[in-house]
């Protein structure tokens, strides 16, 4: 007589799979954690823009404010050959964090905007910029969200 019937087998094989495949499933692994060293805000259209941000840390928010940036007329900072305005957020978390970043204009709602997930990259810091515009093409009053992870703290450092 056999000590285990098939079915009893079976069954454990069952159990330890589901325990082997639990740790993979449930993404045990820590969310990569970085600081925020600068988040700012260019305009390159002719119309006065306001851009809200909210940033959320391992999905709870942390921060949220919004910057009304000056229409980019000749008046302003020239910047090569292209007009531009700035505006900058104040306030923002600067410790490391497992950070996701949404941006929206005022005449978009939350979700038309345009987000980042910071914990999908390996580094210690970012530099974060939302342009409005672009000065290379007339794309209008698109919004997009550019990064350097060449942080000037790190820059500092190096030199």
């Amino acid at each position: 007589m056999s000590p285990h019937t098939r079915r009893q087998a079976l069954r454990a094989v069952g159990v330890c799979s589901s325990l082997v495949l639990a740790g993979c499933l449930t993404g045990e692994s820590s969310p990569n954690e970085m600081r925020l060293e600068q988040l700012q805000v260019v305009n390159y259209v002719q119309e006065s823009q306001t851009v809200s941000v909210e940033i959320t840390d391992d999905d709870e928010r942390v921060y949220r404010d919004s910057v009304e940036v000056p229409s980019a007329d000749e008046d302003t900072t020239e910047w090569g050959n292209d007009n531009w305005s700035d505006g900058a957020f104040e306030g923002y978390p600067t410790e490391a964090g497992a950070y996701r970043i949404r941006t929206w204009l005022d005449t978009q709602s939350r979700d038309e905007g345009r987000t980042v997930d910071l914990r999908e990259y390996e580094y210690d810091c970012v530099e974060m910029r939302v342009l409005i515009g672009d000065p290379r093409m007339d794309l209008g009053s698109t919004l997009s969200i550019w990064r350097s992870f060449e942080c000037s703290a790190e820059r500092e450092k190096a030199e």
